[in-house]
């Protein structure tokens, strides 16, 4: 008799249209996890029946509550877009993922299967098809529908597998002084918020062909945190990481358990993202984990034959560590300079406070209810002077951004616009024999300036 292992188990999931409802000949795509504790959760009561001979009655389902999580390794592709998507309750702005149909009659672009470009693109900005051969360069939007781009330009017939990125191309930049210029052909305080990633391409000074990070923004400037050379009329455009916010969007998922050694299936409906964590450890592989709550499990979704139709494999990018992986962290938008602040542990958790919704006649939940989205964290670090020991005291809101690169050249960020500490035991002597460490907790909250808590950010 075979018995499974959990080294020939997939895990896969698909965005669902209507919640609790696996889409049609669903094509769903694999995961890379380290471990998962899926889990029906059926709820029992016992009756209170009484009988002389003390036996118990029965014990009586009286509901149910799917849920559980998903741990895995951050690369720069395992952490799936759509359910990122539903952690953060946001579309990834600046970007849309498919197969991409241009039609010449019509100049438009249409992107199969994605159905919010309202939320990823607005009219008057440019475009690129990447991997287009017939349609290169930049393109502008004229207006656009949640299915359709209509274009501001003459397009070839053609279908590309790649994406449709957002790009600034106001054809008249220069740097000077460390600044990005544009010359007022481009208000950049209508595109560019501070924290957000961007990477220069097309430059003719090979070293400013690179990722930044914002640091200031006026109508005509952008002032980065690391260092250009100065370029007079450059030939050169902007691509800004796709990114997603805190925003008030739920999706739900199919996730199907595949135990592919016995040939069992196990599909979990309405799953709902009700949290994410991600951990930056010394010496260590940046790990993650995410957290449901989903509609239901019936017996019709425990079978012997799959519930998705096409199944795509989960990819095989190198997982990143925080050791030679971690291209910048900074904090109040300046650069951290790594061996001299000495940083053990970053970690963050973005908590929606999911609620399952229960009825009468409903076995599992007919929604899932998001609350506050509270992301807080730990900031551990090695104690060398009161710097941060005063921001605890006086209650000082700072910044902190951190971003990976992997080894095929692709970027991961996460800004966080405004925290405050919320315990810091300063310079304490723990023992002997140690360092003296100051591990701090925190929480973030929404600023005056900016109309999110967290922004999550992937190079276009």
């Amino acid at each position: 008799m075979s018995f499974a292992e959990t080294n020939q188990i997939d895990i896969a999931v698909i965005k669902e249209t209507t919640f609790g409802v696996l889409p049609t000949t669903p094509t769903m795509k694999s995961i890379g996890i380290t471990s998962e504790s899926l889990s029906h959760g059926v709820e029992t009561t016992d009756s209170n029946t009484i009988r002389s001979d003390r036996k118990s009655l029965d014990a009586v389902v009286v509901g149910a509550n799917p849920s559980g999580s998903v741990s895995f390794e951050l690369s720069t592709e395992n952490l799936n877009e759509d359910l990122l998507e539903g952690v953060f309750a946001h579309s990834f702005y600046g970007k849309a993922q498919g197969s991409v149909t241009s039609t010449v009659t019509a100049d438009t672009i249409e992107i199969a299967g994605v159905t919010d470009l309202t939320k990823r693109f607005t009219a008057g900005e440019f475009v690129q098809i990447v991997g287009s051969t017939l349609n290169t360069g930049s393109l502008e939007i004229l207006s656009l529908t949640d299915t359709v781009l209509t274009m501001n330009d003459t397009l070839a017939t053609e279908t590309v597998d790649g994406n449709v990125r957002w790009v600034i191309d106001p054809g008249d930049l220069s740097i000077a002084s460390g600044k990005i210029n544009s010359a007022a052909l481009y208000d950049f305080t209508t595109l560019v918020e501070v924290g957000m990633c961007i990477t220069l391409v097309g430059f003719t000074t090979s070293t400013n062909n690179k990722v930044v990070t914002v640091s200031a923004v006026t109508a005509t400037d952008l002032t980065v945190e690391e260092t250009l050379t100065d370029e007079v009329a450059a030939s050169g455009y902007l691509v800004p990481f796709a990114f997603l916010k805190d925003g008030v969007t739920k999706k739900s998922f199919s996730i199907e358990r595949i135990n592919n050694d016995v040939g069992a299936y196990t599909l979990f409906r309405g799953m709902t993202p009700s949290q994410m964590t991600l951990t930056f450890t010394s010496k260590a592989i940046i790990t993650g984990s995410m957290e449901f709550i989903g509609a239901d499990l019936v017996s019709t979704d425990v079978d012997t034959s799959a519930f998705h139709s096409t199944l795509v494999a989960a990819p095989t990018n190198e997982s990143l560590n925080a050791t030679s992986d971690v291209a910048s962290l900074s904090i109040d938008n300046t650069p951290v300079v790594f061996g001299t602040t000495l940083i053990s542990e970053f970690n963050f958790t973005l908590n929606n406070n999911a609620r399952g919704q229960s009825g009468i006649g409903v076995l599992g939940n007919a929604g899932v209810g998001f609350g506050f989205s509270a992301i807080t964290g730990n900031l551990n670090m090695f104690f060398d002077g009161q710097t941060y020991y005063e921001k605890f005291i006086n209650n000082t809101a700072l910044s902190i951004s951190v971003r990976s690169v992997g080894n095929d050249g692709e970027s991961i960020a996460v800004y966080i616009p405004r925290l405050k500490i919320q315990q810091n035991p300063g310079g304490q002597a723990t023992g002997v024999n140690a360092d003296v460490m100051q591990n701090m907790t925190w929480k973030a909250s929404v600023s005056a300036t900016n109309d999110y808590q967290i922004m999550f950010q992937k190079s276009n």
